[in-house]
C-alpha cells in the first residue's frame, strides 16, 4: 500500500513557508486550509470528503499519498492569501471562476509550470506528474482553451488579410445606392449560394464563395456541423462506457486513494452533460431502459432531482451561453 502523508503535516509546511507561525491566529490559518483543501478534493479530485479519514474511534485526521502531497501543498499556497498566492488559482480551486478562454489558458500554463517545477526538484515522479496533467486538463480544458486561442489568432488574422472581399466593396450598384441616399443600403447585399455542406465537399463549396461574410457564414455551418456530431458522439460514448461497466454505478467507495483518476472526472463529465441535455438523456434512456443520470451520480443527494422543465431551461440557457 502506498505511503500515506498526515494532511496536518502538510498543513503544517504551508505555514511555516507562508510564515504564519503566530500562535494567536493558529485556528484561522488551520481553518482556510481545511477549506481549501476540502475545495480541492471535492472541485478538483471529485471526491467524497469523508471517505479519506481514519475511521477508528476517536480519529479524524485526512490523509493524501505521499506521491502528490508536494502537489497538494503548491495547491494550498497558491490559493490562500499571503506569499504565493495566485488569484487564479484561488478562483479555480474555490469555484468561482468565470471567465473566458483567455483565462483558462492562463489557469492551465499556471498549474503546468507548478507540477515541471516539482519535477524539477525531484518532488514527485513523471507517473504523478503525468496523472495530474491529465487531471488539470479534464478539469479545466487547458488544451482546448490554447487550441482555441490560436484559432481565434488565425481568425483574426485571415479577417485582416482578406478586407479585399468585404462585400459591396467595389459594387457599383452598392455605390449608387449611397450616392442616393437610398434607405435600402442598408439591407443591399448579393450572397452567393455556396451549397450544402453535408453533402458536398469543402473544396467545392470554397470556390463558390465571392465574398468575406459568406466565408463566416460558412464557418458558422461548419461549426454547428460539429456540435450536432459531437452531440451524438458523447452520447454514444456514454452509452458504451454504462455497456463496459455492465450497468454498475460510478461508486466513490471503489476508489481508495485520493490520486487523479479519469474514471471520476469522466463520471462528473459525464453528468453535468446529461443534467445540461435532457434531450440526450432522454434518448439514452429510452435506448437503455433505465436513467443514464443514475451511473454517474458520484455523491448522494448532490443535486436536485431530475425536473424536466428545469433541465430544459438549463440546456436553454447553455445554447444561449454559447452565442455570447
Amino acid at each position: 500500500m502506498e505511503d500515506m502523508v498526515k494532511m496536518t503535516a502538510v498543513y503544517d509546511e504551508v505555514k511555516r513557508i507562508k510564515g504564519w507561525d503566530k500562535p494567536e491566529s493558529e485556528k484561522d490559518y488551520s481553518d482556510t486550509l481545511r477549506k481549501r483543501y476540502r475545495q480541492i478534493v471535492e472541485n478538483i479530485l471529485y471526491r467524497d470528503m469523508i471517505k479519506y479519514k481514519d475511521d477508528r474511534p476517536g480519529f479524524t485526521q485526512n490523509f493524501v499519498p505521499a506521491s502528490d502531497a508536494p502537489v497538494i501543498r503548491e495547491i494550498l499556497l497558491r490559493s490562500t492569501r499571503g506569499k504565493y498566492h495566485d488569484s487564479l488559482i484561488s478562483q479555480w480551486v474555490n469555484g468561482s471562476l468565470k471567465g473566458d478562454y483567455l483565462k483558462i489558458v492562463n489557469l492551465y500554463q499556471k498549474l503546468i509550470d507548478l507540477l515541471k517545477n516539482l519535477m524539477a526538484k525531484g518532488e514527485i515522479s513523471p507517473q504523478r506528474e503525468y496523472a495530474w496533467v491529465e487531471c488539470f486538463n479534464s478539469n479545466v480544458g487547458g488544451d482546448s482553451a490554447i487550441l482555441i486561442k490560436l484559432m481565434t489568432v488565425k481568425l483574426s488574422r485571415w479577417l485582416e488579410h482578406t478586407t479585399l472581399l468585404s462585400h459591396n466593396l467595389c459594387s457599383d450598384k452598392f455605390q449608387e445606392m449611397l450616392e442616393n441616399d437610398d434607405p435600402d443600403y442598408k439591407r443591399y447585399r448579393v450572397f452567393s449560394e455556396y451549397g450544402d455542406l453535408t453533402t458536398e465537399p469543402l473544396p467545392i463549396l470554397l470556390q463558390r464563395i465571392q465574398h468575406q461574410d459568406e466565408y463566416i457564414y460558412l464557418l458558422y455551418d461548419i461549426i454547428d456541423e460539429m456540435e450536432k456530431t459531437a452531440l451524438i458522439q458523447c452520447e454514444e460514448k456514454i452509452c458504451q462506457v454504462i455497456i463496459e461497466n455492465n450497468g454498475v454505478k460510478f461508486d466513490l467507495n471503489a476508489f481508495h486513494t485520493l490520486q487523479p483518476n479519469g474514471k471520476l472526472i469522466f463520471a462528473k463529465e459525464a453528468y453535468k452533460f446529461l443534467k445540461t441535455h435532457p434531450e440526450s438523456r432522454d434518448r439514452l434512456n429510452s435506448r437503455l431502459s433505465v436513467d443514464p443520470l443514475m451511473y454517474f451520480k458520484l455523491i448522494p443527494d448532490e443535486e436536485k432531482e431530475y425536473n424536466r422543465e428545469e433541465a430544459t431551461k438549463a440546456f436553454i440557457d447553455y445554447l444561449f451561453s454559447l452565442e455570447t
